[in-house]
């Protein structure tokens, strides 16, 4: 045996500390339902992922099941999950969300993680202006039309976030200081740089 195992093989030996581990974590959960969902999902863990990354990633994931508990006390929605999480912090937990797939019947939808996804990307975009500068006065009223055009089933997300994207990147070559708005010249300039972006920016120039 390995020194510092005792009479346990390696195998053995990672499959008690994730144990230990699990319980502990478990204590710290107040809803049983939770609680009890957390162990089962540390044994999933124990025979997808082997013992020993087992006992290295669980109290890594025993955060997101504490967040359930004190968000929901309960299993949520994938809605309610990618509202709550946002679709980048779902990526940072795939194994436990792969876990409510399998096992809880919690079916991901790819449309809305993929709309959430834009949406950040959107805001990104946003905040890329100086606060509370004239190009950001700017992009902002911008945003507003394109978010009328989604509304109303005109355009995507994705395509109101290349559009914004295009504005803002012709805004800040213009005057990274956002104090001055393109004038012809600058368009000219910023297309000469970047000339597949005429369509793009066409929505900001026209609005």
């Amino acid at each position: 045996m390995p020194a510092g195992r005792g009479d346990a093989c390696e195998p053995c030996y990672w499959t008690r500390t994730c144990r230990k581990r699990i319980t502990i974590g478990q204590a710290g959960i107040t809803t049983k339902a939770l609680s009890e969902a957390f162990g089962e999902f540390g044994e999933w863990l124990i025979r997808i992922t082997g013992p020993h990354k087992a006992a290295l990633k669980i109290n890594h994931f025993f955060s997101f099941f504490l967040e359930l508990d004190q968000a929901w006390s309960r299993i949520p929605s994938y809605s309610e999950l990618l509202h709550h999480f946002g679709a980048e912090g779902l990526r940072r937990v795939r194994l436990p969300m792969r876990w409510l797939h399998e096992e809880q019947g919690v079916e991901p939808d790819h449309q809305a993680k993929r709309i959430d996804s834009e949406k950040r990307r959107i805001q990104a975009c946003l905040s890329s202006m100086p606060f509370a500068s004239l190009s950001d006065q700017v992009l902002q009223a911008y945003w507003l039309q394109l978010e009328t055009r989604i509304e109303a089933g005109k355009t995507s997300h994705t395509s109101a976030r290349l559009a914004l994207r295009a504005a803002a990147a012709l805004l800040l070559a213009t005057d990274r200081e956002g104090q001055r708005l393109p004038q012809q010249g600058d368009v000219d300039n910023y297309l000469h740089a970047v000339p597949g972006q005429a369509a793009s920016v066409t929505g900001l120039l026209i609005s």
